[in-house]
């Protein structure tokens, strides 16, 4: 239990059920059948997640989170949050749109903003915070616990945090709890728990021997109060609108083109002309039966198996050429079906971050990639060739019965024309566009359901229920607002119009064809009137096809956008495939008779007396001896084929660069099949990277993030970048990932938040099947993963859900690392890696960070300095510059230096 107003610590290694507990007291969990449970909680609790929960809108009204707005608890908010110095930098200060999931926040930015919700929050009694330090420096995380967590706008609350072990921030609480393996194994008073055994393992060997303790009191706000501001007029024309998206008019002739080259311009004329002959054949079927009535009229003698016969066969004809027109038809549209969505989702894959994805919110997107292109899979033939039978079905009979009625009727019915015509185009004026507010409604919808399904928990624990279901109540009524006016009202509004005026030609024409027998007989009457009432009765129908195949266009229209979208610079040149590194599975009997000589780097393989490999200069791979390539090894394999001089093979399924196992492995071994891992040599001494002058920033925001830096790292070295929280660390890193583009400067290479997909744990390190179980083993106990997999039922075959929301975050960031030690990727870059692992996991693990990637150039984002003491360089960022970089060691000690001084702030030397 947890006494009201009371601030309760909660510590445990990675996986231990910190999160979960947080959970539980939400409600989210159920206590186990059979046991009693008693859990009391308020109605509206205040909680902040591991990962946080930013909507899409502006920073304001994510901390306000559809509470009034207060100025003066906002100030107090923003200021314990130490969000004040990020609002003199961000374009717009709080009114900064910032994108779906916070796309335009660094991570320590969307954990202040997190925080600042709760701490704004009226009518919260409880307060959960997961781990609120882990993506934000000390200074920072110093300023969050004293302003924020024991601040004013906290007092009196009930605070359960959890955290990691640090004497000093632990002696700010009333109690703490260490959990292992989901139970409470120590609880009491903070001096009291730090004595226990249990804490002190959780502490790293680093914390033991240097302390914790803090010093000067350095804000994230101080740190960035030099940040030079902006008026908020310029601000104002800064902002990044992510919401509109204005009605852009019906498809250019140009587009229309486009499309119709995609499905092919023979499909398409084939399908209008054989349409335009099916409506005369059944128009010369009904001429038959025209005739045949005259004739009996006229009292002739009327052979009426040749009616019969000439009627059958016209009617048979029209049957025959509408199969053959629906073939043409689909052929159309089955061609644009197949390539429209792998068109549109390359382009989207391949749109830069900065210039699309911080701009479109996500449910603009889904719309796009689900609404519109089942719009053009669906229901695209059926409207264009529907319109196409519309012209036709109206034109030519039309065209037929005013050659043959008197002329003065045709010249009447003219400004008839002519009305239903403006009547028809004011209409489609009207409603195209109510249409297509009502498609771009759907996609707030859609954002709206994509934002509660993502971060239910959040909602359900702040109240929200009742205001997000007002949210989606009014974009559900814009949306069917839209559809209703476009689809049912305006429509109703022309047909009443044009059905009045349609009958009184009708009935004009029928009293002139009565008085006049002598201009067309009963069966020609019959047939002008049969036509007349039946495109009176397809009125409706045909409006519907018209105005929706505008619509459809329109769905095209936007597709075409997004098929037109900016595109990244190629992922790959010309000549990449020549660098490559990629795993090659070989039969053993294809291999031939293969012996070895010799041990360590002098091994020697020879493949049916001749010798094809030998020991790179590395030692840790073998490459083709002289006078013979790696395609000898096995001539049947087309892979080996594409190799250079420069490839080595250094694995060999679960013998991995070591030369002794892998030769026993490929001469020796037993199994039907051969796993060779094929790695490219101009690597073979790591990646050295150099940085010239680089300047980058986010979508049309003229401010650079990162302003001129110049570094180089040299090859194999471990690189730490570190700084404030939103000073352009992560930022750097996507340009290296070339997620974002540079907008000056270069970035030579010798010449973000974890990942995991909604499948087993197998298909997660390994998706495409290359790697043995034994390796996928070995990757998991470096990653300090193996034994809580171990205790899993399933084990390697253990379900993950979608984005890994069944794990903690500290093992979700274990199992990408593990995925990264099977890759042995030749540069490596790492952000925040370890943030959410306890200290003594957390040494372990930089143990494998530091010795299992040997020939990879390794940088890493980091704000836990006790993380980098091991790395051999470090640069430290400050407002999107470098202001200090070298060996850790001697920059460590530079007098005045802003490194020194965040580690004296940390008592680490």
């Amino acid at each position: 239990s947890v006494k009201k107003g009371e601030m309760l610590a909660v510590l445990g290694k990675v996986g231990s059920g910190k999160s979960t507990l947080l959970q539980a007291i939400l409600g989210d969990l159920y206590p186990d059948p059979g046991k009693k449970a008693f859990l009391s909680r308020p109605e509206i609790v205040a909680y902040c997640s591991q990962v946080p929960h930013i909507g899409e809108g502006t920073l304001r009204e994510n901390v306000l989170f559809g509470q009034e707005y207060d100025a003066a608890r906002y100030g107090e908010a923003i200021a314990g949050a130490s969000l004040e110095g990020d609002l003199k930098v961000l374009p717009g200060g709080d009114d900064v749109c910032i994108g779906s999931r916070g796309i335009t926040l660094s991570g320590g930015q969307k954990a202040r903003v997190s925080l600042a919700r709760a701490a704004y929050r009226r009518g919260s009694e409880v307060l959960l915070v997961d781990d609120p330090f882990g993506a934000v420096d000390a200074p920072t995380a110093m300023t969050l616990l004293n302003q924020l967590l024991v601040g004013p706008l906290m007092e009196g609350r009930t605070r359960v945090v959890t955290l990691q072990p640090d004497a000093e921030r632990l002696r700010a609480f009333d109690r703490v709890a260490i959990l292992e393996k989901g139970r409470i194994v120590e609880q009491g008073t903070p001096e009291e728990v730090m004595k226990t055994s249990a804490f002190q393992g959780l502490l790293s060997s680093s914390s033991r021997e240097f302390g914790t303790t803090w010093g000067t009191e350095v804000s994230g706000s101080q740190a960035l109060a030099l940040a030079p501001t902006s008026k908020k007029e310029d601000n104002r024309a800064m902002r990044v609108k992510l919401r509109e998206e204005d009605f852009e008019g019906r498809p250019t002739i140009d587009m229309i083109k486009q499309w119709c080259r995609i499905g092919r311009w023979r499909n398409i004329w084939n399908t209008s002309t054989l349409y335009g002959v099916q409506v005369l054949v059944w128009l010369f079927a009904d001429l038959v039966l025209a005739n045949w009535t005259n004739a009996i009229a006229a009292r002739e003698s009327v052979y009426d198996r040749a009616y019969i016969g000439a009627y059958f066969f016209w009617l048979l004809c029209g049957m025959a050429l509408w199969v053959v027109t629906w073939k043409f038809g689909m052929w159309f549209t089955l061609r644009i079906s197949a390539q429209v969505l792998n068109m549109m989702l390359t382009k989207i894959l391949n749109a830069p971050v900065d210039k699309f994805f911080d701009k479109h919110p996500v449910g603009r997107i889904m719309n796009r990639m689900v609404g519109d292109v089942a719009t053009v899979d669906f229901t695209l033939f059926l409207r264009s060739t529907g319109t196409s039978a519309v012209i036709f079905q109206t034109l030519l009979p039309l065209a037929y019965i005013h050659f043959i009625i008197p002329w003065f009727i045709t010249v009447l019915a003219l400004p008839l024309y002519y009305l239903i015509w403006q009547l028809c185009k004011k209409y489609w004026n009207t409603t195209v566009p109510l249409r297509y507010c009502a498609t771009n409604s759907r996609s707030d919808v859609n954002g709206l359901i994509a934002d509660v399904s993502a971060n239910n928990t959040v909602i359900r624990a702040y109240g929200d229920q009742d205001r997000i279901t007002r949210e989606m109540c009014f974009a559900m009524d814009d949306m069917l607002k839209a559809s209703l006016y476009g689809e049912r009202v305006l429509r109703r509004w022309l047909v009443n119009r044009i059905l009045f005026l349609w009958s009184f030609y009708m009935t004009t024409t029928y009293i002139v064809g009565l008085l006049n027998t002598r201009w067309m007989g009963a069966g020609t009457l019959g047939l002008c009137l049969a036509n007349l009432m039946l495109i009176e009765a397809l009125l409706e129908p045909n409006l519907d096809h018209a105005t929706g195949a505008q619509l459809e266009f329109i769905a095209l229209a936007r597709i075409h956008e997004y098929m037109n979208i900016p595109q990244e610079r190629p992922r790959r040149m010309g000549n990449d495939s020549k660098y490559h590194s990629f795993p090659v599975r070989v039969e053993r009997a294809h291999l031939g008779s293969l012996t070895s000589t010799g041990l360590g780097a002098s091994t020697e393989v020879f493949r049916d007396g001749r010798r094809v490999l030998e020991v790179a200069s590395n030692g840790i791979g073998f490459i083709a001896a002289p006078g013979s390539a790696l395609e000898e090894l096995c001539p049947k394999c087309s892979k080996l084929k594409e190799t250079e001089p420069w490839h080595q093979i250094i694995g060999v399924n679960n013998a991995l660069r070591d030369v002794d196992l892998m030769s026993r492995e490929l001469c020796c071994g037993t199994g039907d099949q051969v796993m060779l891992e094929v790695q490219s040599g101009w690597l073979i001494d790591g990646a050295g990277v150099v940085i010239e002058n680089l300047k980058a920033g986010y979508a049309d925001i003229p401010r650079d993030v990162l302003k001129g830096i110049s570094i180089s790292f040299e090859p194999r070295m471990k690189v730490s970048i570190t700084g404030t929280t939103g000073c352009g660390k992560s930022s750097l890193l996507l340009v290296l990932l070339r997620m974002l583009e540079p907008r000056a400067g270069r970035v030579l290479l010798n010449g973000v938040d974890p990942v995991l997909f909604s499948g087993s744990l197998k298909h997660n390190l390994d998706p495409f099947g290359i790697y043995s179980d034994g390796r996928l083993w070995k990757a998991l106990e470096l990653a300090n993963m193996a034994d809580v997999v171990k205790g899993w039922d399933s084990r390697l075959f253990h379900q993950i859900s979608e984005e890994g929301t069944n794990l903690s975050f500290g093992q979700r960031q274990l199992i990408c690392l593990a995925r990264m030690v099977l890759r042995q990727p030749p540069l490596l870059l790492l952000d925040e890696a370890t943030s959410a692992i306890d200290r003594r996991s957390q040494e372990e693990v930089q143990h494998t960070i530091i010795t299992a990637f040997p020939n990879s150039k390794l940088i890493a984002v980091a704000h836990r300095l006790e993380t980098i003491l091991d790395f051999d360089d470090v640069c430290v960022m400050e407002r999107g510059e470098v202001v200090e970089q070298g060996a850790v060691k001697e920059v460590s000690q530079r007098k005045g230096g802003r490194f020194r001084a965040m580690l004296e702030a940390k008592k680490m030397w």
